[in-house]
């Protein structure tokens, strides 16, 4: 996880970096310090607990890789909930299938998977407790 201590020693120091694309065309990478995503966690974990989510829970990510599925799945592990990955190249039957199976309660979810989670295809999505955008 991203410590505490680390961002206590080192708050200003580069801890996530990522590049955005604009029509293609990669642009200069963008930095978030230790304290800035130490805070995040933070932050998303105690939401997590208000909503219900406990030690050992299951805790979904649904979505390409991008810098807010690294603090997610930071804030999950700082509070010993277990993460499970959702990859966005799967087809929705499978999704539906690992919520289920792995009794999945909160998903953490980009924008352009919403659809796809909330059609009645995807039975499971009736047991979420939320979907955190």
């Amino acid at each position: 996880m991203c410590s505490g201590t680390a961002a206590g020693k080192y708050p200003d120091n580069r801890m996530l970096g990522w590049r955005p694309f604009k029509d293609g065309v990669p642009g200069p990478y963008l930095w978030k310090s230790y304290k800035e995503v130490y805070e995040e966690v933070l932050q998303i974990g105690s939401a997590l607990q208000q909503l219900g989510v406990q030690p050992g829970s299951r805790v979904g990510i649904y979505g390409s890789n991008c810098p807010q599925w690294v603090v997610a799945m930071q804030a999950c592990n700082g509070y010993s909930i277990i993460c499970v990955p959702l990859y966005d190249t799967l087809g929705a039957g499978a999704v539906d299938y690992i919520i289920d199976h792995a009794e999945i309660d909160v998903v953490f979810i980009q924008d352009k998977k919403i659809k796809e989670i909330l059609s009645p295809n995807c039975t499971s999505a009736t047991r979420l407790k939320a979907l955190v955008a």
